[in-house]
């Protein structure tokens, strides 16, 4: 079974873990603290050992991106907490925009609706909420890597 799993850092962040490509658990990461995180890491490990990759979505802020400071704030100190967190652990980690992870998927965009419509048509069986966003976001993230790294890493491991 090839496990995978992506992050995203926003402030509805999520932990998904996909296996074989399925989303197999979702973890809410919203205000959480690094014992949360640590905790979440400790079930995925007993429960499906190191993921092959962990995605996490990359932040870059500039000058007229629309958010507020304290948005900025929230999501770089967030994604601070969690790749350092997934990376005590050893985890291999690979950082991707937004940008590169939403071009892999047929009419995504920036707008969060688009997002979550991909992951319904990907996982149907699977509900999927606008008030829960950053759910569907991290498991496009894990799919995104599941799709980019899976044979990188097994070419790795093969050598």
């Amino acid at each position: 079974m090839r496990v995978v799993a992506g992050i995203d850092p926003g402030t509805k962040g999520a932990l998904v873990v996909l296996a074989d490509g399925e989303v197999e658990q979702i973890w809410r990461l919203t205000n959480a603290t690094p014992a949360d995180v640590i905790a979440v890491i400790d079930e995925v490990q007993a429960t499906y050992g190191t993921p092959a990759v962990c995605a996490v979505e990359d932040i870059k802020v500039h000058k007229g991106l629309p958010g507020s400071k304290n948005t900025f704030y929230a999501q770089g100190h967030n994604r601070g907490v969690l790749v350092g967190c997934v990376a005590a652990v050893r985890w291999p980690v690979v950082e991707v925009l937004p940008r590169a992870w939403q071009s892999t998927y047929l009419g995504v965009t920036a707008d969060k609706a688009t997002h979550i419509a991909a992951a319904q048509r990907l996982w149907p069986s699977r509900t999927w909420l606008k008030s829960h966003d950053g759910d569907a976001d991290a498991a496009l993230i894990a799919r995104w890597a599941w799709l980019t790294q899976t044979v990188q890493v097994q070419t790795e491991v093969a050598s």
